[in-house]
């Protein structure tokens, strides 16, 4: 089953306080679906997509639930539906190989080269996500792969980590990067979980120097979308 969103009072399917809250302060934003249940809605949406239509699996991360994603996916091959599933990477080979048999699209989120930095920010490592990087651009898979930067300032916003991105990208024969400006519309969902977003007073960076970024990947010989300035 697919849970579109993390619910903001957990436990609430057993005990009924959301009903209960006479101020409506609590309330459940989520809801489960079957795969047939996915399916019939995109069945009965399909004709209001176009030509250029699909499904975009993101998230969240939707390489959280591998079971209901392959499913979901290769339900949609057989429908004749494009698919795109937007991911952080950080996920098992075997499981990002599965997925790109049904796969037309993949928008890869890609914060930085460097793995200590990466490991300090993000608490993970960066390896697992390198090797499915690399694995998708060896494999001859035939779909199209674009590169997701969020551009995050003090944290992956400096040009060394750019011209990096970019020899990574040439080495791997990978021609598209989008660069998406930071913003704190998450700032609410932490909230919501208890928890303290670091960056509720981080500003967005100026134009000028997104460009700035975007000159060292044009450079390059690659394509880089800046913002809402995208082909797709």
């Amino acid at each position: 089953m697919l849970q579109l969103s993390r619910r903001v009072c957990a436990g609430c399917e057993d005990h009924p306080c959301v009903t209960a809250c006479h101020s409506e302060a609590l309330r459940v934003s989520a809801r489960r679906l079957t795969l047939f249940a996915l399916m019939s809605q995109l069945a009965r949406d399909r004709r209001f997509w176009g030509s250029g239509g699909g499904v975009t699996f993101s998230g969240g991360e939707p390489l959280a639930q591998p079971e209901f994603i392959l499913s979901a996916l290769a339900e949609c091959r057989r429908s004749w539906i494009h698919t795109a599933v937007e991911t952080c990477g950080y996920a098992e080979e075997g499981l990002f190989r599965e997925m790109l048999v049904s796969l037309d699209w993949l928008f890869l989120d890609f914060k930085l080269v460097d793995s200590t930095t990466h490991q300090h920010w993000t608490g993970v490592s960066n390896a697992p996500i390198l090797a499915n990087l690399e694995n998708v651009a060896r494999s001859g898979w035939q779909g199209r792969l674009v590169l997701r930067l969020p551009v995050i300032p003090g944290v992956n916003d400096g040009e060394e980590n750019a011209r990096e991105t970019a020899r990574l990208m040439r080495e791997l024969g990978l021609l598209e990067i989008h660069l998406l400006p930071f913003h704190c519309l998450g700032e609410g969902k932490w909230r919501q979980l208890g928890e303290t977003y670091l960056f509720a007073k981080t500003p967005s960076l100026p134009l000028e120097a997104l460009q700035g970024l975007q000159r060292i990947f044009i450079s390059a010989g690659l394509r880089c979308y800046l913002g809402w300035e995208t082909p797709f």
